[in-house]
């Protein structure tokens, strides 16, 4: 079976799709890009060929587009719009869909069974409660030993609705402020600042590991735990090894990232979470010669050549990727952490061997609409406590 040429690629809204955009157009495999947003920097790559918007994911028009354009693959970029699709499988008949089972999507969407499932294969995690009501967890909360304390959505994405409370009194405030907009989060551990964050990126096709990279983030916005926005490769051979345990006999397809925060006392390596969807990063492994995208398209296609394992770069530490504007930006203006001259200086300076999330001088048109929808987004409280603040 041949490598199918079209792709309709589903959340082109979000900003990991320039960088998927580019590498399926990149390699000949043309886009349908579907947004559920006015404004898309991917809808105005060079290598989106047709862009489609709608209010909302519609299974029903989605499906009809694909009919009427004779497209059989579809990429989902967001773990909504995946859980989505599943929630109406028949329509789906005849379409590949490069995304997770709905087994594995529910394991690992949800953080409390992600941390049952490393118990059982001894990958290390952070001190964890995971309350069966709301007197558990206040009465958890009541006795924790050691604050800060995490509170921490079963389900979300990025880092929204967690928490961190430094003593019983707010972590009791801030539990039931969560609570109503995420149902009984978990407790868990805080992991002080000084250890490494890493994550383990993978590919697998019905078990198979088609592609690994790794990677460890340097600086995230926002500065307490959100997406990375300037990271680089990582070649810890233990970390992987974590990542793989975690894994393991899944019979897993599609895309995964396992994260690991170091505690910087123990250098011992903690279970965060693992997301069953393409990650923010995914430009970083391409710039390094790992190419998870069109990889993925090649396997979920049948392209008998891809089931091959992708080998791990040697020299991956060396390539680095920025989300310049606004995340890093943004980062550098309110880590006050660090001296500001020092902060201006690391946002000024020449980054060597670096891919950049949005701007391209081959592909400049994204960075403009980037630009548009800060703008826009500037005068939208709503917008600015979701998607800056991650609140």
């Amino acid at each position: 079976m041949g490598v199918d040429k079209v792709v309709a690629v589903l959340d082109g809204e979000a900003v990991k799709a320039v960088p998927v955009v580019r590498a399926l157009g990149e390699a000949g495999i043309k886009v349908h890009l579907i947004s559920f947003e006015i404004l898309s920097p991917a809808g105005a790559s060079r290598w989106c060929r047709r862009h489609t918007r709608m209010r909302r994911f519609d299974p029903r028009r989605v499906r009809a587009l694909m009919e009427k354009h004779g497209i059989h693959l579809l990429l989902p970029l967001e773990d909504a719009t995946i859980a989505a699709i599943h929630a109406g499988p028949d329509i789906w008949d005849g379409v590949t869909i490069i995304q997770p089972e709905a087994r594995d999507l529910a394991r690992f969407r949800d953080k409390a069974e992600t941390i049952r499932l490393a118990g059982t294969r001894e990958v290390p995690i952070p001190e964890t409660v995971i309350p069966a009501d709301l007197d558990e967890a206040e009465a958890a909360l009541r006795s924790w030993r050691r604050f800060p304390v995490v509170i921490k959505p079963r389900i979300s994405s990025g880092s929204r609705g967690i928490r961190i409370a430094g003593d019983a009194e707010t972590a009791l405030g801030d539990y039931r402020r969560v609570h109503r907009d995420y149902p009984l989060p978990l407790l868990q551990e805080f992991i002080p600042p000084g250890g490494r964050a890493l994550g383990v990126e993978f590919l697998f096709y019905r078990g198979r590991e088609i592609a690994v990279f790794a990677h460890e983030r340097l600086r995230q916005f926002p500065v307490g735990g959100g997406p990375s926005t300037y990271c680089r490769g990582c070649g810890d051979e233990s970390v992987i090894a974590m990542g793989r345990r975690m894994m393991s006999d899944l019979e897993y397809s599609g895309f995964a990232m396992v994260e690991f925060r170091e505690h910087p006392g123990s250098g011992t390596l903690c279970l965060m979470e693992v997301n069953p969807r393409p990650w923010g990063s995914i430009a970083l492994p391409r710039a390094a010669g790992v190419d998870f995208v069109v990889a993925a398209v090649k396997v979920f296609s049948g392209d008998a050549q891809q089931e091959k394992v992708i080998g791990f770069p040697r020299e991956a530490a060396r390539f680095h990727m920025r989300w310049l504007l606004p995340a890093d930006f943004l980062n550098l203006l309110t880590d006050g952490a660090r001296p500001f001259g020092a902060r201006m200086r690391e946002l000024f300076r020449r980054y060597p061997d670096t891919v950049y999330q949005i701007l391209n001088r081959r592909d400049p048109l994204p960075a403009v609409v980037m630009t548009l929808k800060m703008l826009a987004g500037a005068m939208n409280p709503r917008f600015l406590m979701r998607n800056l603040l991650r609140r």
